[in-house]
């Protein structure tokens, strides 16, 4: 993954105190450009030629992200496929690079994934946070559905909510949504509620009374 070169100009700060939106560090950046540095932990997306860097992510969100990916790397060890775990780079057919937050690639598309995904995977999953709920839902989701990615879905921790977007290849062509604890309607993974519970669930009437 590379390490951003800033083009000169005020310095920027990535901070952890709050959940800042992703910054955009550089403009007309190719994808060449963007793997030839070294490797680097800090979130970095490479859309249309600007590089956007991103704070480390708040626990509500790892903690989503940690259940979300046990559930997706148990069915991958079922099928063969690959589970795969931010930070890492997924090169889209436009140039574009991404970092979801967890991904999912088919047993049959496994020839993609080399040093990075060198391809759109089958599933992204991206967690919303208050800093990057807006870029996650437009910017981000965009380039998914016009660069052939199968299936994305939006997971809000806050909402407790699950939006499923599947794709034609080109573009977006089917929405719903779910409730944590609910089974999530994917074509590509099977994972029931994949580990998400809700913070109040319904109480349980004792038939016994």
């Amino acid at each position: 993954m590379a390490q951003p070169k800033v083009a000169p100009g005020p310095e920027i700060v990535v901070s952890n105190e709050t959940e800042a939106a992703p910054r955009i560090v550089r403009l007309g950046m190719t994808a060449d450009e963007y793997f030839a540095g070294p490797e680097t932990l800090i979130p970095h997306n490479l859309i249309d030629g600007m590089l956007y860097v991103s704070p480390s992510p708040f626990m509500k969100h790892q903690r989503a992200v940690g259940a979300l990916y046990q559930a997706v790397a148990g069915f991958a060890e079922e099928t063969g496929g690959e589970a795969i775990l931010s930070p890492m780079d997924c090169k889209l057919s436009d140039g574009t690079v991404t970092q979801p937050d967890v991904a999912y690639v088919r047993p049959d598309r496994l020839h993609i994934i080399e040093d990075h995904v060198m391809g759109a995977p089958d599933l992204v999953i991206e967690v919303l946070s208050k800093g990057t709920r807006r870029f996650d839902r437009t910017t981000k989701l965009d380039a998914y559905g016009r660069n052939g990615v199968g299936e994305a879905w939006l997971v809000d921790p806050e909402g407790e909510t699950v939006i499923v977007y599947t794709g034609d290849g080109s573009e977006w062509v089917r929405e719903q949504s779910v409730l944590f604890g609910e089974d999530i309607p994917s074509g590509v993974v099977q994972l029931g509620a994949a580990g998400l519970v809700s913070s109040d669930p319904e109480p349980v009437t004792d038939l016994a009374e």
